[in-house]
């Protein structure tokens, strides 16, 4: 009994984190760390708060991917909008899982690093930086956070950066992947990319990433050669002319 008053209020001790997270704009991964580094929980419970804390939300729902046939729906159950401040908590998630094979330690201060990553680079009414985001339509799910991708189109002064315009952190909740979301995503950054008054799009994939090269391939992109990537490190460049 007095353990499962226990668990209760760590329960209610993580929704205050949130909620605090929320008021104040710190990452819920950055508060949660906080907690445990910083106060004498022994192992056990640092282990419990770390596989009870629903970093995922809506994500690990058993009856949200209940069958084949709602995977089937979701195809045409989507939409891509931009981003809002607010999506980050949800995309910081998706791109952990969708980039890193994190242990559940390590988690934490992973989802902590990308969400701050991402909160000081949101483009705040900016032209030429956009931040999209793809959303179930279906049901409860309705405006749920399933996608993501970064296009920069800003100049750059540093020779080492990749080219611009630039797509980036292209990631899909695992629940939906091999679903058409990524190409669609694809497909709006070349449209806004288009708008912007540029022909061109850049981005890099891992060099090992098989079913990603074959799906850029499948749509128009090509080997770009750099002096860095694909020499100094594990990717390779692609590109692709929407003219």
């Amino acid at each position: 009994m007095a353990r499962q008053h226990y668990h209760q209020s760590l329960h209610l001790m993580m929704n205050c984190f949130v909620l605090i997270s929320t008021l104040v704009g710190v990452s819920e991964g950055l508060l949660l760390t906080k907690l445990i580094t910083l106060t004498n929980f022994n192992t056990h419970y640092s282990v419990w708060i770390l596989k009870n804390h629903d970093f995922n939300h809506h994500h690990d729902n058993p009856q949200l991917m209940s069958n084949s046939n709602e995977r089937f729906q979701v195809r045409q159950n989507f939409y891509i909008r931009d981003g809002k401040f607010s999506d980050l908590v949800h995309v910081a998630n998706i791109i952990v899982d969708s980039f890193y094979n994190p242990s559940i330690f390590i988690r934490p201060y992973l989802y902590a690093s990308e969400l701050n990553r991402l909160q000081e680079n949101f483009p705040y009414n900016s032209t030429f930086h956009n931040y999209l985001v793809a959303c179930r339509k279906h049901g409860l799910d309705d405006g749920v956070v399933i996608g993501f991708a970064d296009i920069d189109a800003r100049p750059s002064s540093n020779e080492d950066d990749p080219p611009r315009p630039y797509l980036s952190d292209l990631a899909i909740d695992k629940h939906y992947r091999r679903l058409g979301l990524a190409k669609s995503l694809v497909q709006e950054c070349e449209s806004r990319i288009l708008s912007m008054g540029r022909n061109m799009l850049f981005l890099r994939v891992e060099r090992d990433n098989n079913a990603a090269r074959k799906m850029y391939e499948s749509i128009g992109y090509d080997h770009s050669p750099h002096h860095i990537f694909g020499v100094n490190d594990s990717t390779i460049l692609l590109k692709r002319s929407l003219d």
